[in-house]
């Protein structure tokens, strides 16, 4: 993230800007060491919806992590009228945009040029992040109606990169809709209070328990609603708007925190996930790479004290609230996998020293041979000089080798099998006597 390449990934997006990681999320060393960057544009996207007549600003901000993801985060503007005019629950239209590919119009400014599209959210950001991956690659901008019109052109062109070891998984994780809406009052903010928690976990079933609507957490003048692929803060009274296009960014980025994580824990769950289920081949080179994948994005003391704190708080409510699921689970599961993978590995290489020490000890029982012609030369009265024992007694030769490496086989066979059992630990001392 440091030099050049922190200017050069601050001009891959029309009007974009490199900024270091906010020290007061990050840990010191991780913001020392250039561990995590951010490009932000306020010029490269907007967005309309159908009827309406002018462009909407969109900000794009992407956050670099050096061990070798993104997250792509589009925030709209969205006016501060829209809670006058708009029933909350009907904000869930830009969720479906995520999940059920309704489209919106967009303007995409990128390269001096301008591509109009009526696509969904997540096209658009396969427009953005195909470019931006080419750009880091060192390659000219792939043709943009791969991402905003080919479903599967898109897909072949990430396993591409997949298979040229760009890319870990042909895959986008997507985190879902974070909105954040600000009443003019804490009054009426405490009144739609009902709408802004339908809005983040949806009707609850017929026997839900009287916590189905308990946020994640509760401030003096906010509450913060987080389900598994939607999050709703609601605020009141008046906020400005922070450099990370976010009126709370320290949630904003607890967020993308989590996408990170998740980002990392389903590509190699998928992963392995497609070794088990097809008998892919998987190399040690690789189980290392979703190893250190893994140890570096789930290292939660690579943040700022406070922002870990707040970060244990939400992965509690995630934990007990019915509409997530634990991303305790998930993890578990990744290491359940590699764990397998990493065994089977070492068994293989087990194997590859057994069948090596087994050379070696056919070697060492050849040589072992000759002293046994010695000892047969004198027991049996076999005459002769010594040195031409194999040549006058060639069965016996034979045999007598064949007898070495017999015994050889057998004492390593019961060896192994004893080396294969588990045994107690064995008892120091005497028990007590009845």
């Amino acid at each position: 993230m440091h030099g050049e390449g922190a200017c050069a990934a601050g001009e891959l997006l029309n009007g974009g800007r490199f900024e270091p990681a906010d020290s007061d999320f990050w840990d010191i060393q991780a913001l020392r060491r250039g561990h995590v960057g951010r490009v932000i544009s306020n010029l490269a996207l907007q967005y309309r919806e159908a009827g309406d007549v002018g462009w909407c600003p969109v900000d794009v901000h992407v956050l670099l992590h050096a061990a070798g993801l993104a997250v792509i985060r589009l925030t709209l503007n969205l006016g501060a009228e829209l809670l006058e005019t708009t029933p909350v629950p009907s904000l869930s239209r830009y969720s479906d945009s995520v999940f059920r590919l309704t489209p919106f119009e967009w303007q995409i400014h990128v390269d001096g040029s301008i591509e109009e599209t009526d696509v969904d959210v997540r096209r658009v950001m396969d427009a953005l992040m195909f470019r931006f991956h080419e750009a880091l690659m060192g390659r000219d901008a792939p043709d943009p109606e791969i991402a905003l019109r080919d479903g599967d052109g898109a897909y072949k062109w990430l396993e591409q990169r997949v298979n040229r070891g760009e890319l870990l998984s042909p895959y986008p994780v997507v985190y879902g809709t974070a909105f954040e809406l600000v009443w003019e009052s804490e009054e009426a903010r405490r009144a739609a209070r009902g709408d802004a928690a339908m809005l983040a976990y949806g009707e609850p079933p017929a026997e839900a328990h009287r916590d189905f609507y308990k946020p994640a957490e509760v401030g003096a003048n906010h509450e913060w609603f987080v389900a598994e692929n939607r999050a709703v803060l609601a605020a009141g009274g008046p906020r400005d708007s922070t450099s990370l296009s976010t009126f709370d960014a320290a949630r904003i980025q607890l967020l993308e925190y989590i996408t990170l994580e998740r980002a990392a824990l389903r590509s190699v769950q998928r992963g392995t996930q497609l070794v088990i289920a097809e008998g892919v081949t998987t190399t040690r080179r690789q189980l290392q790479r979703w190893q250190r994948l893994v140890a570096a994005t789930t290292d939660e003391y690579v943040l700022h004290d406070e922002a870990g704190v707040k970060l244990e708080s939400l992965r509690e409510h995630i934990r007990h609230h019915p509409t997530t699921r634990d991303p305790g689970a998930l993890e578990a599961q990744v290491h359940r996998n590699l764990a397998t993978f990493q065994s089977l590995i070492d068994a293989a290489s087990d194997r590859v020293l057994i069948l090596l020490s087994t050379l070696f000890g056919v070697v060492a029982a050849l040589s072992l041979a000759s002293v046994v012609r010695l000892i047969a030369h004198g027991a049996f009265g076999v005459g002769g000089p010594t040195t031409d024992f194999e040549n006058r007694h060639v069965t016996l030769s034979i045999l007598i080798d064949v007898g070495v490496i017999l015994v050889l086989a057998v004492v390593s066979f019961v060896v192994m099998r004893r080396a294969n059992r588990l045994r107690p630990p064995r008892a120091r001392g005497r028990g007590p006597r009845a």
